[in-house]
């Protein structure tokens, strides 16, 4: 078993990065991961018959995969650059359910519906903040502890608005 091992892990060092610096270990994982997933679900469901739903969650682990490859292929600064932006969207996306646009269901509103699906706005707003507190941490060039503090405080204020 330890060769195993050994040889996997050998394996996913050599790929993961390839002549064009992309990285293939997550890719992977993650299909691996997404298979056992559907596995499970599929096995759960063997007794439903026409109304299983795992057929619906292949949809989704593609749309993911695809979403995915094209979010790595963009460059990370991309993201850095335009977090303040991204932030000040989750905020009003989150405004925007207080307006006919937020749909109440099981007695809150969470949910703005465009169509055919429906977005959960602290779903980006969980993006936003962690892209708006990392900027931040990355920028700062602090020199002594009170500065640190400084920049954590300042951080923490960004997490809680």
């Amino acid at each position: 078993m330890n060769r195993w091992v050994q040889w996997v892990y050998y394996r996913l060092q050599s790929l993961q990065q390839d002549r064009l610096g992309y990285d293939w270990v997550n890719p992977i994982i993650m299909l691996i991961l997404s298979a056992l997933g559907l596995a499970l679900i599929y096995s759960v469901q063997l007794d439903v018959g026409a109304y299983a739903k795992w057929h619906q969650q292949l949809v989704w682990i593609l749309v993911g995969l695809c979403v995915y490859g094209i979010t790595a292929r963009i460059h990370y600064k991309f993201f850095f650059q335009n977090a303040h932006w991204l932030y000040l969207l989750s905020i009003i996306t989150l405004c925007a359910l207080r307006t006919p646009l937020g749909k109440s269901f099981g007695g809150s509103r969470r949910w703005i519906y465009c169509g055919a699906f429906a977005v959960q706005p602290s779903t980006l707003g969980t993006l936003a903040v962690l892209l708006m507190c990392v900027n931040h941490l990355a920028r700062m060039h602090a020199t002594s502890l009170k500065e640190h503090r400084e920049g954590i405080l300042y951080t923490a204020v960004i997490g809680c608005i």
